[in-house]
């Protein structure tokens, strides 16, 4: 299936991504993994919700425990894995991909992504397949990761000793808006913020 690439796994929905795949990607990386504990997130892209929905049903029926971390970036989905020790997170996003794209990006313990080779390919694989049922049912519990990663983001970061400063920021109506309004509301510069609402057509 093309929808497996390198470095995730991305398509256009609903034509070649769509719940029923999302659903079995799911299921297929707990089988593979094993994981007893994952994030999920998602950005703000029309058929995220959908798709996000059944990725957690996936992971839940299979028998893994899931941190619902709801809208947030990739960034801060690979934080979150890192920062509480999870056994790993998926992320239902397709980056920089035009708006009828969506897919799903997978990283292991410590926030490590998940390649073709270490076990994209794998998967795609595997959903060909029937899979085999859990027998137990995982829980769901809800987690925002915004303070911690922006506190992390600040500890790491020189922008704060800033006396006085101004920045442009044009975040394009993503995911980088909301994280830069929480984000300089610690600092003492002035944000002139372009395009800062989440909007899923990309317009």
């Amino acid at each position: 299936m093309g929808i497996f690439k390198a470095y995730d796994i991305r398509g256009i929905y609903p034509n070649e991504i769509n719940e029923d795949i999302v659903y079995k990607i799911a299921r297929a990386y707990v089988i593979k993994f094993k994981p007893k504990k994952v994030t999920a997130g998602m950005d703000m892209r029309l058929s995220s919700p959908k798709l996000f929905e059944v990725l957690i049903k996936g992971l839940t029926d299979q028998g893994c425990n899931v941190v619902n971390i709801g809208l947030v970036s990739t960034p801060m989905m690979y934080f979150s894995v890192w920062n509480y020790n999870y056994d790993g997170g998926l992320m239902i996003s397709a980056s920089h991909n035009p708006p009828e794209y969506n897919g799903v990006k997978m990283v292991g313990k410590g926030g490590v992504p998940i390649s073709g080779e270490s076990g994209i390919f794998d998967i795609g694989q595997m959903i060909q397949n029937k899979l085999p049922d859990s027998k137990n049912k995982g829980k769901v519990e809800e987690l925002d990761v915004m303070q911690p990663y922006i506190q992390h983001s600040l500890k790491h970061s020189y922008i704060w000793s800033l006396k006085r400063f101004r920045v442009v920021l044009d975040t394009a109506n993503a995911m980088g808006g909301p994280m830069s309004i929480e984000f300089f509301k610690h600092l003492n510069g002035e944000l002139i913020h372009l395009y800062p609402e989440l909007d899923g057509n990309f317009n």
